[in-house]
């Protein structure tokens, strides 16, 4: 962390500091808040920079805010439609729709996710959350196998995310 805060300090009007630091703020050391703030930082530096729209999609929805994480995903998407790293806008809309109680949305998402990165253990995470959901528990048991090959030692009780219902 210190690296990467010496390198804004050094240049603070760089988009791909800032977003660095996010993701290393909110990722490694769960601080949502700064690293969403800093997101902003780094949209206010380049206004056009889809990544960060993106993985601010992905912290929104760690934040509990499903709604504002998907405008920004859709934002990321839509600026930058053949990212080759587009599973990552993808798993976040699956796990927005999952948060939303939108199950069926959050399967279709999560689908394409895997189509696109079948090893992305996020995307296996919110099939199996949304296929319980819908109680669809045989298809939930065999993708939770396939999480299991990403993850073997991950258990669904341990992801961070309940559904809003309500």
């Amino acid at each position: 962390l210190t690296e990467i805060t010496e390198a804004v300090r050094l240049n603070d009007r760089d988009e791909y500091s800032q977003w660095i630091l996010a993701a290393v703020l909110g990722n490694l050391f769960g601080r949502l808040d700064d690293a969403l703030a800093t997101y902003h930082q780094a949209l206010e530096i380049n206004p056009n920079f889809s990544l960060a729209y993106g993985s601010m999609g992905m912290t929104l929805v760690f934040s509990g805010e499903p709604e504002r994480s998907m405008e920004h995903t859709r934002r990321a998407m839509q600026m930058n439609p053949r990212d080759p790293s587009i599973f990552f806008r993808y798993s976040s809309m699956a796990l927005a729709h999952y948060l939303l109680a939108e199950h069926s949305q959050a399967v279709d998402w999560a689908h394409r996710a895997i189509a696109r990165k079948p090893n992305w253990w996020v995307s296996h995470a919110a099939l199996v959350a949304s296929l319980w959901a819908l109680g669809r528990y045989e298809a939930a048991t065999k993708a939770a196998q396939a999480l299991r090959e990403q993850v073997p030692l991950l258990r669904i009780a341990q992801l961070p995310l309940a559904p809003m219902i309500g």
